[in-house]
């Protein structure tokens, strides 16, 4: 289900932002009145006569007689393109047909056709083909009039029955004759009076009035919304007219149109025009800046449904820091009108043009987004290791996550760019064959991780394999013979050739010029040589090696030097006594021993004997080495011998401490666990003699919680009994642990009251400041569902219902904890939302989860793999008696469910 939201989610945006592309296409493009010029028709260009003289013929047909030629500019005022008109005469009725090339020239109409009756009374009726819906406004005594024909005698009929009605309208109207020099006059007194009058009625605005742009006008906002609508809904209007007026043909049985040998002139034509009027509509400076700040605000707008604001933001920067690194590249690499923009439900993008850019170049404008954001996310990890911001942590994993998974050899993220570009763009299957791959990965990936994201993306790419895959079938004809010897107005010449044949011949002009636009600029790359190919493969594979190389060596203390992977001989160094490096070098070893490096703890135990091998305490390190020694070979006769011997000597601290960790780790190894127990007594042992009692029972609460694991529950209370009478009087906040276990096992016993007297105990006997808080908060928890167990509803309500006040007063307080307090006011509000439904309160339950959805820190789907956790009760342990956790996961995943249900 969130998934087909979230895909309806992305149609509409798509949806809105294509409109928004065509306002900004239709605002950015200039007008100005076409001023006619009668010309000698030998000087029109040979490569548009043939449409132009296909058009005569089809014409004369219908009794039209040549008149004359004339020559203006394109309506466009950036196509600096001459426009070449044949006008021909009706003696009949009076009417002039001119024939132009047209912009999307088809199989039945090559060429336009437009006609014209001017009348006495100084109207003008013009009768347009599938154009009504690109007229801006309507001028008075200026009648349009749309033939929607399928060829030039339906035009002609459609004008005729239009002018026939007009004099029927207007019976002391009629036609007017009027010689070349006449009718050109009129036709240009008619475009200025209509484009005068579109600029008082608002429909234009003037560009300037300086003497370049004197003349020039743009759209209005309000009319290009307009002009958008009725252009988008133009095809639609012309496909229900045709139906209505041949509703027994249908594609199936619709004849094929036959072609004729100017077709692709006027097609090569047609495509340069169009290519002209796409780069005249570009945006330049502060357009630029406006176009990125909306997006960024949808982008943000749709996201912070979902997201909370300050993960939307970290989200943002990560991506503009991203698509900054790709202009950077672009910028480098010579492209030139660079833009940012962000798409809602799926990312950002940064886009730039260049002619022939090599497949190196690609290569590093690819590799310039992804590489930077990597660089970033080590070195903010580097300089705040152990940092408690919520916001520096999200932006060190969103960086390193969106910006490796861009690495991925797929298309179409940057990875998959780059090998496209330098190993793929030579053969055409190959390529197709790649992308094939990528959609494939693309829908694994969607399915295995259920990402909305990822399921559009599949979409998408795999809507666009059928152009790919005309692009490739052409592509393989074409790129042996002309991908070296061709020049480029011979290579789209044969791109024109092949799509007029079957099964292209079909397509409308528009698809045919995106499909040659694709191909022309597949032409328009260099092809790499092998030592670039080598060379980007290899800066490649460097770069998706690299963040796993430096998490690799981030393990061993380059980003965390203080834990397992420390450097260790640097460590040494800086140790400032014997005692020291010793216990650095215990450490060293215990950790080579736990990562199987069985020659390098070796390595470290022997040291350790090196250095104290003049000590008096030589023999109880020795003691403890030997022990290590034992432990890493499992052999069962050394860890005896080596056990007796560590129980007659006398540890220091940094022996007890190393012996204690040796313990830790046995106990979890079955092979080795009742030899850690027995380690643990002699530590405990060496505390009794030294009268550290806190460090006793920590102990002592160890040894209980391991006999309890493996099911010996006297021997467990009798350890964790000890321990809590160690700590009965101690007003040290470490003693919190000890009371808080001595709890918990009663808990797990059944034995409530005793439970809440410890707790209740625990909780007195913590200090007010920040650094408890969080330990008093989980206390008033425990004792909620403790009552709970107990069956005292009533004060398990009422404890329930402190949490929410402790955390808002908390706030104010302990402000550097937000983001903790944060999390736990979540999992409070699922407390009461399981309280609730368990008291039968399903109205307040339903309050509570709704609270926490929206106060939840993560995305929709973090939101249900959350609850995922409770609903598989996951905090369930495998103790025969229920834990307090496992009871708190049973009631909030039963409360979960009655609501969902």
């Amino acid at each position: 289900m969130q998934i087909v939201l979230y895909a309806i989610g992305f149609l509409v945006v798509m949806f809105i932002f294509i409109r928004a592309a065509q306002w900004k296409n239709l605002l950015t493009v200039t007008l100005h009145a076409p001023q006619a010029k009668i010309w000698e028709c030998k000087h029109i260009p040979e490569h548009i006569q043939p449409p132009l003289i296909a058009g005569q013929i089809a014409m004369t047909k219908l009794g039209f007689r040549f008149s004359h030629c004339y020559q203006s500019k394109e309506i466009f005022s950036r196509l600096d393109d001459e426009r070449w008109c044949v006008v021909m005469f009706h003696p009949d009725y009076l009417c002039y047909a001119e024939i132009f090339n047209s912009m999307t020239p088809e199989a039945a109409f090559p060429y336009k056709v437009s006609i014209y009756t001017y009348c006495d009374d100084g109207s003008v009726v013009l009768t347009i083909n599938n154009e009504i819906h690109a007229v801006i406004g309507y001028m008075d005594g200026f009648i349009f009039n749309d033939a929607y024909a399928e060829n030039v005698e339906g035009i002609f009929r459609s004008h005729v029955k239009r002018i026939e009605q007009y004099f029927k309208e207007h019976p002391h109207v009629s036609s007017q004759l009027l010689n070349p020099a006449e009718y050109v006059s009129r036709l240009n007194r008619l475009y200025q009076d209509y484009f005068n009058y579109l600029h008082t009625a608002g429909e234009l605005r003037e560009v300037g009035h300086a003497k370049d742009t004197a003349g020039e006008y743009r759209l209005t906002f309000k009319s290009a919304v307009q002009l958008s609508r009725r252009m988008s809904a133009g095809p639609k209007n012309a496909a229900a007219h045709d139906q209505k007026k041949n509703p027994q043909v249908t594609s199936a049985n619709k004849e094929a149109t036959p072609s004729y040998p100017g077709l692709v002139d006027a097609e090569i034509d047609a495509y340069h025009r169009q290519e002209k009027l796409v780069n005249s509509s570009k945006l330049e400076g502060m357009g630029k800046v406006m176009v990125f700040l909306v997006s960024v605000l949808a982008f943000a707008a749709v996201f912070g449904v979902v997201w909370s604001p300050s993960l939307v933001i970290v989200i943002i920067g990560v991506l503009l820091f991203h698509e900054l690194g790709h202009i950077a590249g672009m910028w480098l690499c010579g492209y030139r009108d660079l833009q940012i923009l962000f798409i809602p439900f799926m990312g950002a993008l940064a886009s730039g043009k260049k002619d022939k850019p090599t497949a190196l170049q690609k290569a590093v404008v690819s590799l310039m987004g992804p590489v930077p954001g990597i660089i970033l996310a080590f070195v903010l990890q580097y300089l705040f290791p152990d940092s408690d911001s919520q916001w520096m942590n999200q932006t060190i994993l969103l960086l390193l996550i969106i910006n490796y998974l861009n690495l991925l050899p797929i298309m179409p993220l940057d990875g998959g760019q780059l090998l496209n570009s330098v190993l793929f763009d030579k053969y055409p299957r190959l390529q197709f064959g790649f992308l094939i791959f990528s959609v494939g990965m693309l829908a694994l990936g969607a399915w295995a991780l259920s990402e909305p994201v990822l399921t559009i993306l599949a979409v998408i790419m795999g809507y666009s394999l059928i152009s790919q895959y005309n692009q490739a079938k052409i592509l393989v004809g074409l790129v042996k013979t002309y991908r070296e010897t061709g020049n480029s107005d011979e290579i789209l010449r044969q791109i024109f050739i092949r799509l007029s044949s079957p099964p292209y011949d079909q397509l409308k002009f528009l698809q045919k010029y995106e499909l040659a636009k694709g191909l022309y600029l597949r032409f328009q790359h260099k092809l790499p040589k092998l030592r670039e190919t080598v060379f980007a493969v290899t800066l490649y594979l460097v770069t998706l090696g690299g963040p796993v190389f430096l998490v690799g060596v981030s393990m061993f203390g380059v980003f965390w030097p203080e834990t397992l992977g420390a450097e260790w001989e640097e460590r040494i160094e800086r140790a400032e006594s014997v005692e020291e490096k010793a216990s650095i070098m215990l450490s060293a070893a215990m950790f080579y021993d736990s990562t199987q490096d069985v020659e390098a703890a070796e390595s470290y135990y022997d040291q350790v004997l090196e250095i104290v091998a003049s000590r008096s305490d030589q023999a109880a390190w020795s003691a403890v080495v030997e022990v290590g020694r034992a432990m890493l070979r499992e052999n069962v006769v050394d860890i005896e011998g080596a056990m007796r011997t560590l129980q007659t000597v006398k540890l220091s601290r940094d022996q007890i401490m190393a012996t204690r960790q040796l313990a830790y780790n046995a106990i979890y190894d079955d092979a080795l666990k009742d030899w850690g127990l027995e380690m643990l007594l002699v530590v405990k042992r060496v505390y009794v003699k030294m009268g550290d009692s806190l460090q006793e029972a920590f102990i002592a609460k160890a040894i209980g919680q391991v006999y309890e694991e493996w099911g010996d529950m006297r021997s467990a209370e009798s350890y964790i009994k000890e321990a809590y009478e160690l700590i009965a009087e101690s007003s040290d906040p470490d003693a919190y642990a000890i009371r808080d276990e001595m709890a918990g096992f009663y808990f797990r016993r059944g034995d409530y009251r005793a439970a809440e007297t410890v707790w209740l105990k625990a909780m007195r006997g913590l200090p007010d400041n920040a650094d408890v808080f969080f330990s008093k908060y989980q206390i008033t928890v425990s004792l909620a569902w403790n009552a709970v167990a107990e069956g005292n509803i009533e004060k398990a309500g009422e404890r329930f219902h402190k949490l929410p006040k402790l955390l808002k007063d908390a706030a104010s307080d302990y402000p550097e904890y937000k983001d903790s307090l944060e999390y736990y006011s979540v999992e409070a509000l699922l407390d009461l939302m399981a309280f609730s439904v368990m008291s039968g309160d399903m109205v307040s339950g339903e309050s509570y989860l709704r609270q926490a959805r929206q106060e939840f820190y993560g995305d929709p789907e973090a939101w249900e793999n959350y609850l995922g956790i409770w609903l598989e009760e996951s905090y369930v342990d495998d103790a025969s008696e229920e834990s307090l956790d496992a009871l708190r996961a049973r009631l909030v995943a039963q409360g979960i469910r009655k609501l969902r249900h």
